[in-house]
Parts: C-alpha cells; sequence; structure tokens
C-alpha cells in the first residue's frame, strides 16, 4: 500500500479491498504508519513545493481513515508470518 504515503492516498474502502485481495491470494499485507503522521497538531517545516505536498497531503482526517481500515479487517503480527530463524 506504499507504507503511509499509500494510506493517506486511499480511501478505507480501497485500502480494505487490497487487503481482501491479498488475504485471497494467501499473502499477507502489511501496513506502515509514521508516529507523526497521527499528530493532530504536527509541526510544519519548510520543505521544497514537492516534498511538502508529500509530507503534509491528507494528514488531516488520516487518523479516522486508519481506525476504518483497522476496524474493517484482520490484522497479526508480522512476526507470525515471517519467523525469523534462530542462529546455528
Amino acid at each position: 500500500m506504499g507504507w503511509g504515503w499509500g494510506l493517506r492516498m486511499s480511501s478505507p474502502f480501497r485500502v480494505l479491498r487490497t487487503i481482501e485481495t491479498l488475504n485471497r491470494r494467501g499473502l499477507p499485507a502489511v501496513l506502515a504508519v509514521h508516529p507523526w503522521e497521527l499528530d493532530p497538531d504536527p509541526p510544519r517545516i519548510r520543505l521544497p513545493v514537492r516534498l511538502q505536498f508529500a509530507h503534509y497531503f491528507r494528514l488531516s482526517g488520516f487518523g479516522e481513515r486508519l481506525r476504518q481500515v483497522l476496524q474493517g479487517a484482520t490484522f497479526g503480527r508480522i512476526g507470525d508470518m515471517a519467523p525469523v530463524s534462530a542462529p546455528p
């Protein structure tokens, strides 16, 4: 889903549909969120226009959209999907 960017760019419905598609194929879906994306009042820093767009676009309401995704799908621990083997 493009990590935080993909979650911010997509609607909860689209994210959930993508998760369902991956799960039907037997593939795990991985979601990642940057803590600052959930900050209700993140500090604003000067960035070049392109980076400013990528960094701040659709931050407003992101917590609610993420809540919809988390409530709409079943999740597990990533370690259960790709266990780390112990060294010999």
